[in-house]
């Protein structure tokens, strides 16, 4: 399936942080962050809420909104955190 994508004017991104995260193991319970994050798994696997992310998924935590995440075992997440300013009301 071919489509095309027309340019939005949505907003701006300001990005206030990023890296790679080894770890042993990994237990952040209830964490609420002032950035929105976005987490490559890019070794392990994590209990995230409801969700499990595997090597390979990306995870999206928003701004302000609680979240966990827990693994038994190492792993590690290559990270960016980043303020999202809209124009347009995403999410509520």
């Amino acid at each position: 399936m071919n489509f095309t994508l027309e340019p939005v004017d949505l907003g701006f991104v300001r990005l206030s942080g990023g890296g790679i995260a080894p770890y042993r193991s990994l237990s952040l319970v209830n964490e609420v962050r002032p950035a929105t994050i976005m987490s490559l798994v890019c070794e392990g696997s994590v209990e995230s809420d409801e969700e499990r992310a595997d090597t390979g998924d990306l995870m999206v935590h928003v701004a302000h909104r609680q979240f966990s995440e827990v693994a038994e075992g190492p792993g590690l997440h290559a990270w960016l955190a980043f303020q999202f300013t809209s124009y347009h009301p995403i999410w509520s």
